[in-house]
């Protein structure tokens, strides 16, 4: 994306593009920093393998967590997930995280759906 004219206003967007853009590649595709990612069950399986199949580690784990939200009951979470599937999602998230030192806020936390709450919280911390 380039640079806004600076005679044009800069939406919410802009910012968060031109703050987030490392450097922009001959193709014209941008490279960005993603500083803060929130994992979720249902797609990190996926991420995790692939890292695995690389050789990689996560970068940056204090920069990331994680919360089991998309295949759990809102109420009643004490009792075993009746999807097989989303019981095999949510324990590879918890494996995952422990494995690569990622903080979960799982089933019974009392933020454990609240993702916008903790990323807010977490994007006031320091970007070391």
């Amino acid at each position: 994306m380039p640079k806004s004219d600076p005679r044009r206003p800069q939406t919410v967007f802009d910012k968060l593009w031109e703050a987030h853009e490392v450097a922009v590649l001959p193709g014209g595709q941008s490279l960005l920093y993603i500083d803060l990612h929130i994992l979720h069950e249902v797609t990190t399986p996926q991420a995790f393998r692939m890292l695995e199949e690389r050789g990689l580690s996560v970068r940056r784990p204090d920069r990331c967590f994680a919360v089991t939200d998309h295949n759990v009951p809102t109420e009643n979470q004490h009792l075993p997930l009746r999807d097989a599937l989303a019981a095999r999602q949510v324990a590879l998230l918890q494996a995952n995280c422990e494995q690569h030192g990622i903080t979960l806020y799982d089933l019974g936390h009392e933020h454990q759906a609240s993702c916008m709450w903790w990323a807010r919280s977490w994007a006031t911390r320091s970007r070391a």
